[in-house]
């Protein structure tokens, strides 16, 4: 069995790292990747991997974390006012984003995804970024330009510890994370706070939620209204039993369970075979997941293929051709 530390052992220089030979994503062909899994003093476990390609010299390097996504999410809260508070190193996971309010700059949680730096790296890395392209659109759109401008030198400035701010890193997967010289929980410039993931982040880690019992014995709807609407209800394990009831689909919405593709949990699906005027029978298909808000619909051709292929060409030749 693998111990703990021969699996996450502690970062060393001469740590032997996992080679792979990949597919460069640039030029297509071979490239050499390197995976090495270790821990950093006052941080959690880390995946560090790194793709080189000696046809096209592309490189890569990507930080992930090494454990699981936590039971709440994580927010850190420095406050940078001396210039060695700069030099904490940062992990941003795929799932975290950065704020800085002071200047009104955010750093999304798909950009420097995977990143393993400094509070300083970000700010230089983000500015850096913000300067490509300056001269084209200065031409283009000569407002924007000047507020990008701004932007550049207010992280400039940060970065050179000109101006005090808060660096809030908040990331709903507990993931990521920031040094602390602190370790012992002592640290006056920084506050960490773990909160309570909400629906919305659930969703956006693709987290199942708790499943609810399934109640086959009733139907969730007043029986007056499913005699007036004509709508029966069928539990999942009455839904496979549909064909052997012989219902009819043209007089009547027929509804039952189906998982979520998004969060796997069991969710209302409703089909309904009607006839539209000057066209053939169709079957009408809706989804909808009260869990994580998922929606879908889909029409279908109802009735069998026809013998021959068929094809219609049409000339639009006014307004009315178009309706």
């Amino acid at each position: 069995d693998v111990t703990y530390q021969e699996f996450f052992p502690s970062i060393d220089p001469d740590s032997g790292a996992t080679v792979l030979e990949s597919l460069c994503m640039n030029c297509r062909e071979n490239g050499t990747s390197r995976i090495m899994m270790t821990t950093i003093p006052y941080f959690k476990e880390i995946i560090l991997m790194s793709f080189e390609c000696p046809h096209c010299g592309f490189k890569n390097s990507e930080v992930q974390s090494g454990t699981e996504i936590a039971d709440k999410g994580t927010r850190f809260k420095v406050c940078v006012d001396k210039a060695d508070i700069l030099n904490r190193q940062v992990i941003k996971s795929e799932y975290a984003s950065i704020k800085i309010p002071e200047i009104d700059f955010e750093i999304p949680y798909n950009t420097q995804k995977g990143t393993l730096n400094t509070i300083e790296g970000f700010l230089l890395h983000s500015a850096d970024a913000l300067q490509e392209g300056q001269e084209e659109r200065r031409s283009i759109d000569p407002i924007a330009t000047a507020a990008i401008g701004v932007t550049i030198a207010n992280l400039r400035q940060c970065a050179e510890n000109e101006i005090d701010f808060t660096f809030i890193l908040d990331d709903p997967s507990g993931k990521s994370c920031i040094e602390s010289r602190f370790p012992n929980g002592s640290d006056s410039h920084m506050k960490v706070e773990q909160y309570v993931r909400s629906d919305a982040d659930n969703e956006f880690l693709m987290i199942r939620p708790a499943q609810q019992p399934e109640e086959e014995a009733e139907a969730p709807y007043d029986k007056a209204v499913l005699e007036k609407s004509q709508v029966k209800y069928h539990t999942s394990a009455n839904a496979v039993k549909l064909a052997e009831k012989h219902l009819d689909p043209t007089k009547e919405v027929i509804i039952f369970d189906i998982p979520c593709t998004l969060c796997s949990a069991m969710a209302q699906s409703r089909m309904f075979v009607t006839d539209i005027p000057h066209f053939k029978e169709i079957v009408l298909m809706v989804f909808q997941c009260d869990h994580c808000g998922a929606k879908d619909s889909e029409v279908k051709p109802g009735g069998g293929m026809g013998e021959k292929g068929v094809r219609r060409t049409l000339r639009a030749e006014d307004a009315a051709d178009l309706q």
